[in-house]
């Protein structure tokens, strides 16, 4: 059986490596049977450092977190990373390009779409990930020592932990899935065509990206559940040998909506019932005194 092939992935931000330390406890532990090398690539002024970042990666994940105050990413006033991402998916091909947002407060799937269209991110990406700090939080994945959990940290937090659960596995199935192109020049000296992060000329291995061909995002129809019915989806978190895919995002929020909904009717009835009651001891009192 030929040894699969695992991707070198760098995690392109302008961001230090503090903030995204608890992916990179991810990429290592949780898909090191996929992932070979981790390697922060710190954007800044100095073009040599993302070339060099760019040609070691054979798959790249964009970080932005939202501490920055915004999310300016791409193909919006002040965005951070336009050029980037079209050297990124020049080079190493769309489909070996995602983005990912930290520290958001809305991390559904109706607010990830929105960022999706609205800064047009499929121009360059095949997905974007939402991630929220409760999300984090709920999995032991915040603070100096990251650990995913193999369960929520509190009963109060299984949604937040199973959305995270989701999107780990889509962040797995995407990697599986990218071939292995490398960027088209071997270092900085090399890549002439290279001015303020742009031009880069096409090299051996790489591919051309048709938009329809790109992968669907993780609340798409064409992520679907592999597992049988009745395991524990994040059980394929731990590295395994064998691909396993969850239904994702959009599922969980519609079960999390239903939820919420039995919880209101239980709620409403309750103050019906209470009310109810009042009014019987009302009318008992008045019956007595009267």
């Amino acid at each position: 059986m030929t040894k699969r092939q695992r991707h070198k992935v760098g995690i392109f931000s302008r961001d230090g490596d503090a903030n995204y330390k608890w992916l990179i406890v991810v990429l290592q532990t949780m898909l090191q049977n996929i992932v070979g090398e981790v390697i922060p690539v710190y954007i800044s002024n100095n073009v040599r450092s993302f070339v060099n970042g760019l040609s070691q990666s054979t798959f790249a994940i964009v970080y932005h977190t939202k501490k920055r105050g915004r999310l300016n990413i791409a193909n919006v006033t002040d965005s951070l990373y336009d050029q980037e991402l079209e050297d990124l998916s020049r080079e190493l091909g769309k489909e070996n390009v995602i983005v990912l947002v930290d520290d958001v407060e809305d991390s559904s799937y109706t607010n990830r779409r929105r960022i999706f269209e609205e800064q047009r991110l499929d121009t360059y990406a095949s997905e974007l990930i939402v991630i929220s700090e409760r999300e984090k939080e709920s999995s032991n994945l915040n603070g100096a020592n990251p650990r995913f959990s193999q369960s929520p940290i509190s009963s109060q937090m299984q949604d937040d932990y199973d959305s995270i659960a989701d999107k780990l596995q889509v962040l797995r199935r995407i990697i599986e899935k990218a071939p292995h192109n490398n960027a088209g020049f071997n270092d900085y000296a090399e890549s002439s065509s290279v001015s303020s992060h742009g031009s880069m000329s096409k090299g051996p291995g790489h591919s051309e990206v048709n938009p329809s061909d790109s992968f669907k995002s993780y609340g798409d129809e064409s992520v679907q559940s592999s597992h049988k019915p009745g395991s524990d989806p994040r059980t394929s978190l731990i590295p395994s040998s064998h691909p396993v895919s969850i239904d994702v995002t959009k599922n969980n929020e519609m079960k999390k909506d239903q939820r919420n909904r039995k919880k209101d009717k239980i709620l409403f009835g309750s103050i019906i019932g209470l009310i109810i009651l009042l009014i019987i001891v009302l009318i008992i009192v008045l019956s007595v005194t009267l």
